[in-house]
Formats: structure tokens, sequence, C-alpha cells
């Protein structure tokens, strides 16, 4: 079977969603979609005429194994959870310490004006989204129904 890493004591997913926190469940859903914008991003560069190798496809995995409840795929959603804090913190020190404004583009047309804030705004609310995200993947529940 070629997917057998990936299913390691793979439980049905109806019999344990049940005693899944609606938190997981959300955790779960936001990998789930990520992972499914990577695929798509992947398919309409092959259009472009393009290879794009977007990684972020495992999070698809991530957020089923979550579901399932399998320890590997919460390890995993910690690192990358862990590694996304970290990159948006990294983004947003160099927006507020780079001279130069950063420019944002909008449906085409460049604003310079506020891309400054906008950056920052939205860096803030993506790193308050994965921080959420953090503290339910470490919360003492979620982190028993791995162990056991």
């Amino acid at each position: 079977m070629p997917l057998a890493i990936f299913q390691s004591n793979a439980r049905p997913i109806m019999e344990d969603t049940e005693r899944v926190p609606i938190e997981l469940k959300i955790v779960a859903a936001l990998f789930i979609v990520s992972g499914v914008f990577s695929a798509l991003d992947i398919v309409f560069s092959l259009f472009r005429g393009s290879l794009n190798l977007d990684l972020g496809v495992l999070f698809i995995f991530v957020g089923l194994g979550l579901l399932r409840l399998q320890p590997l795929w919460h390890t995993l959603a910690l690192l990358f959870t862990g590694l996304t804090l970290v990159g948006i913190l990294v983004f947003l020190i160099w927006v507020i310490l780079d001279s130069r404004p950063p420019s944002l583009e909008v449906f085409g047309q460049t604003v310079n004006h506020s891309a400054r804030e906008v950056a920052l705004v939205l860096g803030a609310l993506y790193f308050a989204l994965e921080a959420w995200k953090l503290y339910v993947l470490t919360r003492r529940d979620v982190k028993q129904l791995f162990d056991g």
C-alpha cells in the first residue's frame, strides 16, 4: 500500500471525530484548506507553463491526521505552526525596520501610500491566527488525545 506511512495506526475518521474538540476540528480544517489552495496553485502554475512545487500540499495530510488523532501529524502540525510563527515575526520585523516603503498590488494596481500599515495589520492578524492554532495544539486535553 503506497500510503502506508501516512496511515500508520490509522483510525476511521467518523469514529474519532466525536471526541475531537471543535477547536481542533477548526485547526484541522484550516490546514486542509491551506493544503487545497497549495494544490490549486500547483495546478494553475502548470496551466501557465511552469512547475511550482508547493510543500503546503502536505497540509491536507496534516489536517486529516489531526482529525484521525494520529500523533505524527500532531507533531508536524506543531512544527509547521511554529515555523510559520517565526516566519511571520521575521516578516513583521522586516516591514518595521526596512526604510523603503513596501509596495502592495491590489487587483493589478500598485498601492504605495499605506502598504506598510496594511502589511503590519495583515501580518498581525495572521500571527494571531497561528498563535491560536498553536494554543489549541498544545492544550492539555488536545495533547492527551494524541497520547492514547
